[in-house]
């Protein structure tokens, strides 16, 4: 399916968007990697890209683990059905040593919980699953988990609804949790 909204060529996104600071948006598994589509897609609205962008930075700095970060974003992924997402995200997860495949441990499972129960429902996170990440996480990392899965999941609506092609370089048929 070719997609409704194709991704711009680094010389159009240069034209266009250019102008965009984008130190600190990629993570560090794809910094040699070209222009990523997500970014090439957002840079038809280089308004739009200029707002995102730094929110993609505060979440890339943040101090919720990488480890759980990547969780989450796997998570938020599958509940959206979102290829692009799961595809450039498992690269990342296998990058920290995540076994995709492994049963998650009982921290893991509370995590993956509290993200399905915002995704669903009343789109809030449970009474016993917030006591049991707040067991783990302080104040901010709470904010931070709820900011970037509601970020992923709108990254997800826009990729998915755009028709944001994985690309090629991307090993896209990792299993997910």
């Amino acid at each position: 399916m070719s997609p409704r909204i194709p991704p711009l060529s680094a010389a159009e996104f240069a034209e266009r968007a250019g102008s965009a600071r984008l130190d600190g948006v990629t993570p560090r598994a794809l910094e040699d990697a070209p222009l990523l589509n997500i970014l090439a897609t957002f840079g038809h609205h280089p308004g739009l890209l200029a707002g995102f962008l730094p929110l993609g930075r505060a979440l890339n700095a943040a101090s919720l683990p990488e480890r759980d970060r990547e969780l989450v974003i796997l998570r938020v992924a599958r509940n959206n059905d979102c290829h692009y997402e799961r595809a450039h995200h498992a690269r990342i997860a296998s990058s920290l040593g995540i076994d995709l495949t492994a049963e998650p441990d009982a921290a893991d499972r509370d995590l993956l919980t509290a993200v399905d129960e915002l995704g669903t429902g009343e789109h809030r996170i449970s009474d016993a699953s917030w006591e049991r990440l707040r067991k783990r996480y302080s104040t901010p990392q709470l904010l931070e988990l709820l900011t970037l899965a509601g970020t992923y999941t709108m990254v997800a609506y826009v990729l998915n609804s755009c028709g944001t092609p994985v690309e090629d370089w991307v090993d896209s048929e990792r299993e997910t949790k």
